[in-house]
This record gives structure tokens, C-alpha cells and sequence, in this order.
């Protein structure tokens, strides 16, 4: 919905860019969707978040950025894990072609949807210009913020027991006893309910 969005991204002043209305998103992309593609007369439609419409009416690529609704179901309510099971796997059938950000999507989208690698392509992630290099001044003032001394290893991410936190913890301190390494593990990112380290 535009109005929700307005004023938080900068969209590009071009001819043709255009922010198109959406209420009731399912419903939006299953059936008005195909609709605005060809009244607008689209070539290719990119959906980057796992699901397209059912109807086709132009060349289609869906991003497929992981599927842990299924293997991980534990981490999601039953309306995600209902809805990504029923349309996931219509939309990397009836896609053109599926994208994902890792080699380990690609092996298992192959795997429990029996998707041709030829139509899978792995794009990695990159990251936003907000993300460079801190001046001394910036670095040390976080250092001191939240205590951190010398070398570290970083992990960023959601706080979850699907990232497998707890291997690297327990990798983290073999190496403490066995190498001898000083570093901190700092651990940055959202919490999710009933993770405990």
C-alpha cells in the first residue's frame, strides 16, 4: 500500500516508474495483479518475496530467499507456514525462473519441490551504502558502549535456534581452549520469543 510506504523510501522520479495501489495483499497478487500486468502490458514480472500469481500472463522470476516455513515451522505462525506451503511450490513450478540468495536454497528448492538446477539461479546478497567502514572516533565509541576490548568475532543475524547459535558458541569455545584465542563473540541482532542463549 503506497500510503504506508510514503516518505520512508525514495522512489526514482522516472517515466517509467510506478507505484501502484495494493490492498489485501494476497488477494492483490493473486487476482488483480495479473490484471495490472496486462493492462500495462508487462514483459517480465519479478516477484522478490517467494511468490507470483497462479494466472501468467507475461514472463515470471520469484526470489526464493529460503525455505524454513518448512524446515523449520517451529519459527512461524500457522497462517505463514499455510500460506507458504500452498503457494511456494506452484510458484517456483510456474515460474520462468526462481532466484535465491544461496547455494543451500538452490539445494533445497531441488530437493523438496523437484526443481530443474537449469531454472534455479543463485544471486548472493551485497549490502546498502549505510554499511562502511567506521572512523576511530565512531569505533571507539562503540567499543566502549558495549564493552568490547581487543580482536572479536562477529555474528549478525536473528537470534534463533535455526541460525545455530549454539554450534557456533560451542565452536567458539573449543577454540578458546584449544588455540588459546582472546577474542569476544558479539552477537548482534533481533531476538526472536523463546531463544535463550
Amino acid at each position: 500500500d503506497p500510503a504506508q510506504i510514503k516518505g520512508t523510501i525514495k522512489f526514482p522520479n522516472q517515466k517509467n516508474f510506478e507505484l501502484a495501489p495494493c490492498q489485501w495483499e494476497n488477494y492483490w497478487e493473486q487476482i488483480c495483479l495479473p490484471t495490472e500486468l496486462e493492462k500495462r502490458r508487462i514483459d517480465v514480472l519479478h516477484a522478490p518475496a517467494f511468490t507470483i500469481p497462479v494466472i501468467k500472463v507475461c514472463k515470471t522470476v520469484v526470489t526464493i530467499h529460503d525455505i524454513t516455513y518448512k524446515l523449520f515451522p517451529d519459527n512461524f505462525d500457522k497462517y505463514a507456514i499455510d500460506y507458504y506451503n500452498k503457494w511456494v511450490p506452484i510458484s517456483v513450478q510456474n515460474a520462468d525462473m526462481v532466484i535465491t540468495d544461496s547455494e543451500c536454497t538452490t539445494r533445497d528448492i531441488i530437493e523438496h519441490y523437484s526443481v530443474p538446477k537449469e531454472k534455479i539461479e543463485t544471486i548472493y546478497l551485497s549490502c546498502g551504502k549505510e554499511f562502511r567502514r567506521l572512523s576511530q572516533m565512531d569505533l571507539s565509541f562503540v567499543c566502549q558502549k558495549y564493552g568490547i576490548k581487543g580482536k572479536y568475532i562477529l555474528y549478525i543475524g536473528t537470534l534463533e535456534y535455526r541460525k545455530n547459535i549454539h554450534r557456533m558458541l560451542s565452536a567458539f569455545k573449543l577454540l578458546r581452549q584449544r588455540m588459546g584465542i582472546e577474542h569476544q563473540f558479539l552477537l548482534v541482532g533481533k531476538q526472536r520469543p523463546f531463544f535463550d542463549i
